[in-house]
């Protein structure tokens, strides 16, 4: 499954991003960034497609946790390597542009790989009677209860 709308990106070290963390826009210390590089050419790619756009960082700088509004910077030179501070999620205004925009931003020389964001879900069709009763089995809840509560230790039976 695919959240339509939603797109993850990261960013080449040659282009800039001021993006927000995401813990950041969560505590509300931040707004989503309107703009990913400043109105670069990542900014104007994209906005050729789309009418709005909202942009975070992904991940945060592992010493600014504690950091309320800092949250994006100050990242370590592992952090660096390995590419954190350039990973970006955006939403986007029409949802149904997702895939053009995506092949937009995969054939630009700043972005290294682009996606929809993909989104898991878990079956809702179970038998739901068979999986209790194989639990209660796996944990012996079916057996009758051998011993008798005291009343004095226990004032609720």
């Amino acid at each position: 499954m695919r959240r339509e709308g939603h797109i993850v990106f990261k960013l080449s070290d040659r282009a800039e991003t001021r993006a927000p963390a995401h813990l950041d826009v969560l505590a509300g210390a931040a707004r989503a960034s309107g703009r990913i590089d400043g109105g670069g050419t990542v900014d104007r790619t994209v906005l050729s497609r789309v009418t709005g756009l909202r942009v975070r960082r992904i991940f945060h700088a592992a010493r600014r946790l504690a950091h309320i509004g800092e949250r994006a910077s100050a990242y370590d030179d592992l952090e660096h390597q390995l590419g954190l501070p350039q990973a970006l999620t955006m939403q986007i205004a029409e949802a149904d542009r997702s895939d053009q925009v995506v092949a937009e931003l995969r054939s630009l020389d700043h972005v290294e790989w682009a996606m929809v964001e993909p989104l898991a879900a878990a079956p809702f069709a179970l038998d739901q009677a068979a999986t209790t009763t194989r639990a209660f089995e796996i944990v012996g809840g079916l057996r009758p209860c051998r011993w008798k509560p005291d009343p004095s230790t226990c004032p609720s039976v």
